[in-house]
């Protein structure tokens, strides 16, 4: 695990306890390469964990510690949790979802609960000044907001697919496969689709369905016209 250099210990332990009470609570990973330090939440970890950690800090010890003190905090919490951007899942592993409530392979088939993972700890420094780190979770930056459930069934949505494909099977079978591909993380199959067709014919809907799915933070809308003027629209 990470990057820790033992500046924790400077300043005569000043900081210990409050760091500790930070480690209690919270499971932190600072990415090196975008300098974002991040806080893990029900599966996922999410960005601005400074904020957690001040408001944390000013709840916990009243206007004991000053400005420059949580900065300080805020370093040592970097320096013992730096990971790379390259160890999360999102880039390796893309068959890997993480749902709302665990993590499903594409490709194994196989699910596995967020609580399944365990709480552990790692003991660094020594003597009195011994601080339990939390061992990070799975690392994960993207999180569907829905959760598995194999025994799922929607008559409704059923119902309603057959009649905006006008119950052909071969348009109903591309475009679930569509929809499943949003949920591989990976270009090795780039693809667009064209939704043609008059007013209430369902295209906004089908539109609207993969965004509940994927998730509107992890989705990127892009007008067309910019596709075609913007050389870098794209990398939105």
């Amino acid at each position: 695990m990470s990057n820790f250099k033992g500046e924790i210990f400077r300043n005569d332990g000043k900081y210990d306890q409050v760091i500790q009470d930070l480690y209690e609570h919270n499971n932190f990973v600072y990415v090196k390469e975008t300098d974002q330090l991040l806080y893990y939440d029900k599966g996922v970890y999410r960005a601005n964990a400074e904020i957690l950690i001040r408001e944390f800090i000013e709840n916990k010890c009243p206007n004991k510690y000053s400005r420059h003190d949580k900065n300080e905090i805020i370093q040592h919490i970097k320096d013992q949790n730096g990971e790379s951007i390259e160890d999360f899942i999102d880039f390796t592993q893309p068959s890997l979802c993480n749902m709302g409530n665990g993590f499903y392979d594409l490709k194994t088939l196989k699910f596995v609960e967020h609580e399944s993972e365990n709480n552990e700890f790692i003991l660094i420094g020594s003597g009195d000044n011994i601080i339990r780190i939390p061992k990070h979770k799975t690392l994960s930056l993207i999180q569907h907001p829905i959760k598995f459930n194999p025994k799922a069934k929607s008559r409704i949505f059923g119902k309603w697919f057959k009649t905006v494909c006008n119950n052909d099977s071969k348009k109903m079978q591309t475009l679930l496969a569509l929809i499943g591909n949003n949920f591989y993380r990976s270009y090795d199959y780039p693809y667009a689709l064209f939704l043609v067709g008059g007013a209430n014919a369902g295209k906004g809907t089908f539109f609207r369905l993969n965004i509940n799915l994927i998730g509107l933070g992890n989705c990127a809308s892009v007008p067309f016209e910019e596709l075609i003027n913007d050389k870098f629209a794209d990398s939105e």
